[in-house]
């Protein structure tokens, strides 16, 4: 696992520290039980609006493996394992971007997490949905992200 997937570093800016927002791939052996943990009975409805956005704002999707990932602000996502780049493209708010997988799949999470908040009023949706927003801003594709989810 590449360093910059678990290591945590500290900012200091005028005498405030705050910590980096880190995410760690889930093994192997522990994803059974993760999205029942994070999402409860809504877990396969993330799960399938994760995929069913996929197939809408991506050319060339055709499915694949994807990894589980635990933020260390307690929060939650999906990336797609893959070296491929991808369009996305929403007309709604004029993003067309080649992006690459794990990019996408932040966004497409963000896409699913913000849907479902809409509709599902009791489930943890907006928390996670905010959680992973602010692990967005610390990526290094940060502004092509906030742009896709304008």
């Amino acid at each position: 696992m590449p360093p910059s997937l678990r290591d945590s570093h500290k900012k200091t800016t005028k005498g405030i520290i705050t910590m980096t927002i880190t995410r760690t791939l889930i093994k192997e052996d522990q994803r059974l039980g993760t999205l029942p943990h994070y999402f409860g009975k809504g877990c396969f409805k993330f799960e399938m609006t994760v995929y069913s956005l996929c197939d809408h704002y991506l050319d060339k999707y055709h499915g694949g493996y994807w990894d589980f990932c635990r933020l260390s602000n307690n929060g939650f996502y999906m990336t797609l394992r893959s070296d491929k780049i991808f369009t996305f493209n929403n007309p709604d708010n004029y993003c067309c971007e080649q992006i690459d997988a794990d990019t996408m799949s932040i966004i497409i999470n963000l896409y699913a997490l913000s849907h479902l908040s809409i509709s599902n009023h009791d489930a943890p949706y907006t928390e996670f949905y905010f959680k992973l927003r602010d692990y967005a801003g610390e990526h290094k594709n940060a502004s092509l992200i906030f742009k896709a989810i304008d």
